[in-house]
């Protein structure tokens, strides 16, 4: 790996890295007006954020049996180098992966917030930039992963759209050929019931011509 980058761990055989442009979130979050003191809180809480949507990509790749090869960290953004997915399908899971990570962050962030007002108001003022960083950041970076231009994941997790809507008509097209397979089998034994009737009818008068 290039000496741009820092080996952070392991996760079930992925590498894990750090570009040292995430660095920059210091002068970033400085000139936001974050106080000194709760600079290196909310930088671990921004990192928490892109660990969440990369592992979110991650864990969809690994759920559709598509290799994962690393994961890696820059300044607003991440990313999770696999293969290719076989289907769209799969391809489209593992793009709304990192989106439903950060969601899940996002509830557990709320969740917390509420219990601390619930049993410290004190210490949720306190952690109010961590909690900043939790939610509005986390939702600002939700939005802009979701904008459909390369390379972010809008381009491919937009495509849920039209591949659910070709499903609900190919299924529509289905139901539709099963009814229509049905109404001509129904057609048809009412035609034969029909021809058995004028059958049976025809024989009744020729036998009632017989016995006169």
């Amino acid at each position: 790996m290039d000496s741009a980058y820092w080996k952070l761990a392991h996760w079930k055989r992925i590498p894990v890295y750090a570009h040292w442009t995430i660095l920059l979130w210091f002068p970033w979050a400085l000139i936001q007006g974050i106080k000194l003191v709760w600079l290196f809180p909310s930088f671990l809480a921004f990192v928490t954020i892109l660990l969440f949507h990369e592992f979110g990509h991650a864990i969809a790749a690994r759920y559709t049996d598509t290799k994962v090869y690393a994961i890696k960290l820059f300044l607003m953004h991440g990313e999770c180098s696999h293969e290719t997915p076989y289907y769209e399908s799969e391809d489209i899971l593992i793009a709304w992966g990192g989106v439903l990570g950060q969601l899940l962050l996002l509830v557990l962030a709320v969740v917390a917030q509420y219990l601390l007002f619930y049993f410290s108001t004190m210490w949720m003022y306190q952690l109010s930039p961590v909690f900043d960083v939790l939610t509005k950041t986390n939702l600002i970076i939700i939005a802009f992963n979701l904008i459909p231009v390369k390379p972010l994941d809008g381009v491919i997790a937009w495509r849920i759209i039209p591949f659910v809507l070709l499903k609900i008509r190919t299924k529509k097209a289905g139901i539709l050929s099963r009814f229509a397979k049905r109404q001509q089998t129904s057609g048809s034994k009412t035609k034969e019931q029909t021809e058995e009737k004028n059958a049976d009818k025809i024989a009744q008068e020729l036998f009632d011509r017989l016995k006169k």
